[in-house]
């Protein structure tokens, strides 16, 4: 089932189509997102920023908006959004990135303070993962991989199945008393 994550009543849908289905909820994986090629501040087209904010900050807010009372009407249940390095620390030329992936993280830990007795709630901040994105960072910063792997303790860009391998551990029973954490790289 398709839904424009920016937009309310499609993500309602979705969320009340998958409960008609399977009768509850018990794991969202908030995980749309988009990305612009990288400009200063001033540059930034207005229009672009709304777009990332819009897809990346609100997307995660009506995904939790519309799946927290299905969890909470089953008494229990694990939301991870994807968020990103890129909203931990501070990369130039990606200001709308960098702010809805920030707020990502921000309105994870609030909804771990809300909802913490019913409701796990989590995030994922990878940093540098072997994906098509990661082939548009390096061609559009002109930076090597080497350079951006250099901050990274292991040395090394991740893969799509370890952090689906993290995503499935916060989603399952093994990470019960976890909740409101950022994890990263």
């Amino acid at each position: 089932m398709k839904a424009d994550v920016g937009k309310a009543e499609e993500v309602k849908a979705f969320v009340d189509a998958c409960v008609a289905k399977y009768g509850r909820l018990d794991i969202a994986f908030n995980n749309a997102g988009i990305d612009y090629p990288p400009q200063p501040i001033a540059d930034t087209k207005v229009e672009e920023f709304d777009d990332l904010m819009n897809t990346n900050a609100r997307g995660v807010f009506l995904g939790m908006k519309y799946e927290i009372p299905h969890m909470l009407k089953a008494g229990s249940g694990a939301v991870i959004n994807m968020a990103s390095i890129g909203g931990k620390r501070a990369f130039p030329n990606i200001v709308g990135y960098g702010a809805s992936k920030a707020a990502v993280i921000h309105m994870t830990k609030m909804a771990a303070q809300e909802y913490g007795k019913d409701i796990r709630v989590n995030a994922v901040s990878p940093g540098a993962i072997d994906t098509a994105m990661l082939d548009r960072v390096k061609q559009q910063w002109e930076v090597t991989e080497e350079d951006l792997i250099a901050p990274y303790p292991m040395k090394r860009v991740g893969t799509t199945e370890e952090v689906a391998n993290l995503v499935m551990w916060l989603a399952s029973n093994d990470a019960s008393y976890v909740s409101g954490g950022s994890t990263v790289r």
